[in-house]
């Protein structure tokens, strides 16, 4: 502890201790702590009372007699010993007039030296610790060593070399101890025990906050992460909505209509999903501005197809766009494009029927030995210009369906099956009649190869009612006991033609049948939305089947 005036041998006044419990110290106790001290200051306490304690814990080394060698003051090997006039005296220039006052000492590197600061030669003036020398001292007061006395040019020798004024165990009483201010255990005790306590505890404070502020931030991170991901899966959504496009059907875009006008008009006609991000997209995009008219859509269209199709510009004034549907028989076609108002005006039944005997309506597909264009008729929309006659739109649909049935390579996956094209044809005829999701045809169309395979009877109502000449009847007894080559409740293979147009996804559906050995299909009841149970189990069929017909689904 360094002295607040080396010329002043007064004691300061202790500082006053303070020891407190952990639960009473205040905000204040926190200039002791490693985080309340300056960064300089911080653990200097503590590490100057630690080498304290460990220069006091060494052992002292014993004294060594004068004339020992190796002794400070000794004589070198060989020569005379020294004198007591020969030993240090202080030399008059070094004495400075005072009170206490003594010449700057020599470094002195005597281990007896405890903190290393002064040598053995001291100049000692007249003055409040005139006979020591030492202004710590009061007078009188001779450090050990040194003979009491009156100032002179030297101390009087004691048998033995002096020890250092300040060595331990120099000086006797409560007033000359190692600590005579009784501030060193203040240090030692309660500075140390903030350094190791209180700032540990602040430094883990302050880690937890980082902490705290980290993970806050990486929340606030994922969580617009994740709204953004949901946010633009919606928009994907509304761009290109699931599933393939649907029906065919007619758009008109009125004079004047901007892209947000024709957004709105296809919104409206179920072509896209959403007016709204349709603005969004075409700002985007910018595919510039579209002709009126009256455009050839599909529902359920993504934006990119939609933007298409009106590329490709709208009809001729005077087109008619015609749709026949899935599933429509050879008859209903025909009624379908003779209809004023949903088919061509000028059409009539005659001049369509006999556009049906013309050669050039004839698949490529179709057996030289069949009469019948059943099934061979497309299903589609068709753009009806003026001048087209009948003949000009039956063959259209004969050449779409070729186009179809090549495109999809029938002929190679056919024979794959084991079948022709034209049967390959039939059993998709069967499959749009009877499945009425997408998801069951590949498995209907199973279920008929299996139990063709096992020369079992189809057993599908709709080839009696297509017999008939009813879509979707009732079957009666006298029905179920017809010879006719169409009933396949008790007729093994398939019916001689097919019984309707099917449309693409019912031959992709009978030229990749689904993998399974099921034999039996109906309605499902549970899920009543039009799809079916299928098993190879009759027991698991007829539970089934009492199921749709407890449900009223027309299983009977």
């Amino acid at each position: 502890m360094p002295f607040p005036d080396d010329n002043d041998p007064a004691p300061p006044e202790p500082r006053r201790r303070i020891r407190r419990r952990d639960d009473e110290r205040d905000v204040n106790d926190e200039f002791w702590s490693r985080g309340g001290a300056p960064e300089e200051r911080r653990g200097s306490r503590w590490r100057s009372s630690s080498r304290r304690q460990r220069a006091a814990d060494a052992p002292a080394p014993s004294p060594r007699a004068v004339d020992e060698p190796g002794a400070p003051g000794a004589p070198p090997v060989g020569g005379p010993a020294p004198t007591l006039d020969d030993r240090a005296a202080p030399s008059p220039q070094s004495v400075a007039p005072g009170r206490g006052s003594y010449a700057p000492p020599a470094w002195s590197a005597d281990p007896h030296t405890r903190r290393g600061r002064y040598g053995p030669a001291m100049a000692q003036t007249g003055g409040q610790g005139a006979a020591t020398g030492d202004p710590r001292l009061p007078p009188g007061i001779p450090p050990a060593g040194y003979a009491p006395g009156p100032a002179g040019p030297g101390p009087a020798p004691t048998g033995s070399q002096p020890a250092p004024p300040y060595a331990p165990g120099t000086y006797g009483g409560e007033g000359y101890s190692d600590d005579p201010y009784g501030d060193d255990s203040y240090y030692d005790d309660d500075y140390d025990e903030y350094d190791e306590g209180e700032g540990e505890e602040g430094d883990l404070r302050r880690r937890r906050g980082c902490r705290a502020v980290l993970v806050t931030l990486a929340v606030l991170v994922l969580a617009v992460a994740v709204g953004g991901w949901f946010a633009w899966s919606w928009v994907q959504r509304r761009i290109d909505p699931a599933g393939e496009p649907g029906e065919t059907v007619l758009v008109e875009i009125p004079e004047g209509s901007s892209t947000s006008d024709v957004g709105q008009e296809l919104a409206d006609a179920g072509v896209i999903s959403d007016a709204t991000v349709w603005d969004w997209y075409i700002r985007v995009r910018d595919p510039g501005s579209f002709q009126a008219g009256n455009y050839k859509m599909q529902l359920n269209s993504s934006f990119t197809e939609a933007i298409d199709a009106l590329d490709e510009g709208a009809l001729p004034p005077d087109a008619v766009l015609v749709t026949v549907p899935e599933g429509y028989t050879v008859a209903e076609t025909m009624a379908r494009l003779a209809d004023p108002e949903d088919g061509v005006e000028g059409f009539t039944a005659e001049r369509l029927n006999a556009a049906l005997e013309a050669p050039e309506s004839r698949s490529a597909f179709l057996p030289r030995d069949q009469a019948s264009l059943e099934g061979t008729l497309f299903p589609e929309s068709y753009e009806v210009e003026k001048g087209d006659t009948e003949a000009v739109v039956i063959q259209r649909m004969v050449t779409q369906l070729d186009s179809v049935l090549t495109e999809l390579d029938v002929q190679a996956r056919a024979e794959q099956l084991g079948y022709t094209p034209y049967q390959v044809l039939i059993v998709a005829s069967l499959v749009e009649e009877e499945a009425r999701v997408d998801e069951d045809r590949p498995q209907v169309a199973r279920v008929i190869y299996n139990r063709l395979a096992d020369e079992m009877p189809l057993q599908i109502d709709a080839t009696s009612c297509f017999d008939k000449g009813e879509p979707g009847c009732t079957l009666t007894e006298a029905d179920l006991a017809s010879d006719s080559p169409y009933n396949t409740r008790n007729r093994q293979g398939l019916p001689p033609t097919p019984i309707a147009s099917p449309g693409r996804a019912s031959i992709e559906a009978a030229l990749s049948p689904a993998d399974g050995d099921w034999l039996y299909y109906v309605l499902d009841a549970d899920a009543n939305d039009g799809s079916h149970v299928f098993t190879a189990d009759y027991d698991e069929f007829v539970d089934a089947k009492n199921k749709c017909e407890a449900a009223g689904l027309g299983c009977g």
